[in-house]
């Protein structure tokens, strides 16, 4: 029941990933590891929007990664513990295996999840090759093992490449590799 709480709660922060509204999905799946997710739209629209995986740590904080119809990487952090303004913006300083450190900007996307744009290669490298990350946002420090995000980018990026080409007809099982 725990393993089933903590998915729905990946997938919650997962289909908040791409903007403030709700997005409708998954469609298709991703399962990588510990990380879970597929192809979400726009609810509103019915576009697609994105895709994401997410997985939860025993801190309660959901680490969300993604790429959008344009795209760019996004990395989530989520938590019913956070309580964040809508709209809100902050710094959030990351490190990788204790050495590499870059600067992101993220955004509240709702009360319980903030996102932020992965600026460049050399951070999206890091994030697919380290095996710990520590975020500090707001003061608070995060650590996350980074448990199988190598094989988990090119299941996200190859989502992303079959829905953009054969639309939410081409959804399947986005695990298998390319």
């Amino acid at each position: 029941m725990i393993r089933r709480t903590v998915f729905s709660l990946s997938l919650i922060f997962a289909v908040e990933l791409a903007s403030s509204a709700f997005a409708a999905g998954p469609f298709g799946s991703i399962h990588v590891g510990k990380w879970s997710g597929g192809a979400y739209t726009d609810d509103k629209t019915g576009v697609f929007s994105h895709c994401s995986a997410a997985t939860t740590y025993g801190s309660g904080v959901t680490v969300v990664l993604g790429q959008n119809a344009n795209n760019a990487w996004l990395l989530g952090f989520g938590s019913e513990a956070f309580s964040l303004n809508l709209g809100e913006q902050f710094p959030i300083d990351i490190t990788f295996d204790g050495a590499a450190q870059f600067r992101l900007f993220g955004i509240a996307v709702s009360p319980k999840l903030v996102t932020s744009v992965i600026p460049n290669n050399t951070i999206l490298n890091h994030v697919r090759k380290s095996h710990l990350m520590v975020a500090v946002a707001k003061g608070t420090t995060f650590q996350f093992l980074m448990e199988s995000t190598g094989q988990l980018l090119p299941m996200v990026a190859n989502c992303v490449a079959k829905i953009k080409d054969g639309g939410l007809s081409a959804a399947a099982d986005f695990s298998v590799p390319v």
